[in-house]
This record gives structure tokens, sequence and C-alpha cells, in this order.
């Protein structure tokens, strides 16, 4: 035990129900309190005039990321092709 108080923001923070009016104040208040803190909000419409927020921090994102697996060979490769078309396209 680091006897350190448990950081609030580690975790994804969805608010759920928000009306269209209240979006900015909701976002501003979140981005007042986590300051530094905040990598990405995102606003998606949930029904009607009815908006979800969710706020991730740097460490959700971090946490997510080691998650993720690496770009598979094929993706590489298709990526490799587009350069070679555009570099050598025009000869």
């Amino acid at each position: 035990m680091s006897g350190d108080p448990a950081r609030p923001g580690i975790q994804e923070e969805r608010i759920e129900g928000v009306p269209l009016y209240l979006v900015p104040k909701v976002i501003a208040d979140h981005i007042r309190e986590k300051r530094e803190s905040v990598f990405q909000i995102t606003v998606g419409r949930v029904r009607e005039h009815r908006y979800r927020i969710v706020v991730e921090t740097f460490d959700e994102h971090t946490q997510k990321a080691g998650q993720v697996p690496p770009v598979q060979q094929g993706q590489q490769g298709q990526q490799g092709q587009e350069a070679q078309r555009k570099d050598g396209g025009h000869g």
C-alpha cells in the first residue's frame, strides 16, 4: 500500500442524457476539474435532444493503448504500396 489516494482522473467518465444547451457547461466543468489530464472528449447524440459526453484522461488512454494489438502486417503492406504508387506512378 503506497498511501497515495486513488486518482479520480484514471477512469473514463460518461455523462448520459445531457440536454443540448448544457453540453458546453458540462464540458467546461470537466476541463476545469481535470485540467491537463484530459485527453479526449467525445459528444454523441443519444436520443432526441439528449447527448452522451465521454471524458477520457491520459491515464485511461494509456491503459487502453496498452491493450490494442499492434498494426497487422497486411495493413503495413497496403501503406507501402500506396507510397510506391505515389513515388513510382509518375516516371
